[in-house]
């Protein structure tokens, strides 16, 4: 005998609907902390086939510490090449804004020769803001490089134990 299918309520569709809010709302209030852990974990699966190899070949300890300067230099390469480049971005960026705006003019010739001259395109693209986003940007990988170090650090905590938990799971 088939089953009937039961129709769903409007308070039940409403309450699962504020249950996801809630909890949307919650993860995101929650992502300063939520952040470096996940990055930690995806981190740590990456690089967990490299611990295990150093572990069928050093002791556990000589391992770990292996692990971090390996990833100390792996993160210290990072940020130089990320600052040279950043350097030089800054570096250009007046190179950069002269061309943009050179750019408006073509586009705001062929805009007059077309017939629409009373488009001004020097407000549509506001120069100020565009530099204002580079450097929202800037700061938020700024932010990043700076919370890696504790990234690191979790990341290193769950490689080290990362076996014994998975026993206390079982």
């Amino acid at each position: 005998m088939a089953a009937i299918p039961q129709r769903t309520s409007f308070a039940r569709v409403l309450f699962v609907l504020a249950a996801a809010v809630v909890v949307l709302v919650g993860v995101r209030l929650s992502a300063p902390v939520l952040n470096p852990i996940l990055f930690a974990v995806v981190f740590c699966l990456l690089f967990s086939p490299v611990y295990g190899w150093l572990l069928r070949r050093l002791p556990t300890g000589l391992a770990l510490m292996v692990m971090f300067v390996g990833l100390v230099i792996i993160i210290v390469g990072l940020f130089a090449l990320l600052s040279a480049s950043i350097g030089r971005f800054t570096g250009r960026l007046s190179f950069y804004m002269q061309q943009l705006n050179g750019q408006l003019g073509d586009l705001q010739g062929l805009l007059d020769r077309l017939g629409l001259s009373g488009v001004d395109l020097s407000e549509v693209v506001n120069s100020s803001a565009l530099v204002g986003a580079i450097g929202a940007v800037l700061s938020g990988i700024g932010g990043f490089l700076s919370s890696l170090f504790l990234i690191l650090m979790i990341m290193l905590f769950l490689l080290s134990e990362g076996s014994a938990m998975m026993d206390r799971l079982r």
